[in-house]
């Protein structure tokens, strides 16, 4: 809950594919698709193709122009720290054990074979949306306690 006059600031860190880009996140596509997963096109993650929230925060009506920053920053993990990060996310997650075991096995020997260590590209993406201006001097609104009896 914002306080009247309060800032909405959203964030996201994504995964990017930038030009330089190793060439494992084209190869390891062939990891994904042998547990039955589909392949996804790295171009597709460029971080010039970040999604802006920014519409949807102007679309609200709640937020004057909402102001986006973005900042890359890189991680180097080995195969080892880059394959128990991966286990906790959702797509993985979301994955038989069995299929998720063998990905994990294929992604950690690809990483391997690309010298043991990966980079990671992320993006800080930070939608800052300021109070609209028509709604800067409302007054807080009040909850009102339910009654036990339902009256």
């Amino acid at each position: 809950m914002l306080r009247p006059g309060g800032h909405l600031v959203a964030l996201a860190t994504p995964v990017v594919v930038p030009d330089r880009a190793a060439r494992f996140w084209w190869d390891v596509q062939d990891d994904w698709a042998a547990v039955g997963e589909p392949r996804v096109d790295p171009a597709s993650k460029h971080p010039d193709r970040i999604t802006d929230i920014g519409p949807a925060v102007r679309g609200s009506g709640l937020f004057g122009e909402p102001v986006l920053t973005r900042h890359r920053f890189d991680v180097t993990f080995t195969a080892e720290e880059y394959v128990t990060n991966l286990s906790t996310q959702s797509g993985v997650k979301a994955l038989t054990p069995g299929a998720r075991a063998e990905l994990l096995a294929r992604i950690r020997r690809r990483v391997d074979a690309h010298g043991g260590h990966l980079t990671v590209h992320h993006v800080v993406a930070a939608v800052r949306g300021p109070p609209a201006s028509s709604l800067t001097h409302r007054p807080p609104r009040r909850a009102v306690p339910a009654r036990v009896d339902g009256t």
